[in-house]
């Protein structure tokens, strides 16, 4: 699978409109919003997630269920 490296962690590319990203990654996202490093677009920008929608759903789904609930299934 082709990948691109983004802030030292890895983002796998499935096709041109949809990733799978790390674990690492998504904790990385998360734990900078919670943090308070910037909002959902921002964050999505400097770490080049999909969009501020696909960094909220990671944020909201920490928040009820954890590290834990950002595994993919």
């Amino acid at each position: 699978t082709p990948y691109e490296v983004y802030h030292s962690v890895e983002l796998h590319l499935i096709d041109n409109s949809r990733a799978k990203y790390s674990l690492t990654f998504k904790l990385k996202v998360v734990t900078a919003y919670l943090n308070s490093e910037g909002g959902y677009r921002s964050l999505a920008k400097k770490y080049g997630a999909k969009d501020a929608s696909q960094v909220l759903l990671w944020i909201n789904v920490f928040k009820e269920f954890g590290k834990d609930g950002l595994c993919r299934k």
